[in-house]
């Protein structure tokens, strides 16, 4: 092997080291309340593997699942029942006529429009007040744990397309659960 080849063979393990593995992780999240709900504002940070974003740009809609839980920790089985578990999911898709990106709240009905890869991940990595409890004011002298994780729901993808994303790890994105306390 000459030297040229084995510099370029270097040069492409490094690079490969040092692109960002792909996975999404919470990177901060916080409750606060308003005279008529509790509203959760958090950070996302959506590194989305190369297949992942080859299957979006070519039409494949994808569905994040946003999970969120508040629990007493206060007692032997207060875990057993939360105070709020919900899920809410958006869907994520692009538009090849238009050149852009397309997020839908099935929810509440509202869509939102994106003009780069880019811009989607930015504004995806945003969570600003969503609500998440009718009132924030929880019992005093109790410890309540918040919790929340973002994944890629698998199961919303088209079906001839699944088999592939359940035996693919580039298709397994979720995040940990990022943990908090919350005052009573």
């Amino acid at each position: 092997m000459n030297l040229t080849a084995f510099a370029a063979i270097l040069a492409l393990l490094g690079a490969e080291q040092s692109a960002p593995a792909a996975g999404f992780a919470v990177t901060g999240a916080s409750l606060r309340s308003t005279g008529y709900a509790c509203l959760l504002t958090a950070s996302v940070d959506y590194r989305f593997s190369p297949a992942v974003i080859e299957a979006l740009q070519h039409g494949v809609p994808l569905t994040l699942a946003i999970h969120f839980s508040l629990e007493n920790r206060s007692g032997h089985h207060a875990a057993d029942n939360p105070l709020a578990h919900l899920t809410r999911r958006l869907q994520v898709s692009f538009h090849p006529l238009t050149r852009a990106y397309r997020v839908a709240y099935p929810d509440t009905g509202v869509l939102e429009h994106v003009a780069t890869l880019t811009t989607l991940i930015e504004y995806l990595g945003s969570i600003r007040d969503w609500p998440v409890l009718s009132s924030c004011a929880l019992p005093p002298g109790q410890v309540w744990q918040a919790s929340l994780r973002v994944s890629l729901d698998i199961e919303a993808l088209p079906l001839p397309l699944r088999p592939i994303a359940y035996l693919s790890p580039d298709w397994h994105l979720e995040s940990p659960p990022y943990p908090w306390r919350v005052a009573g």
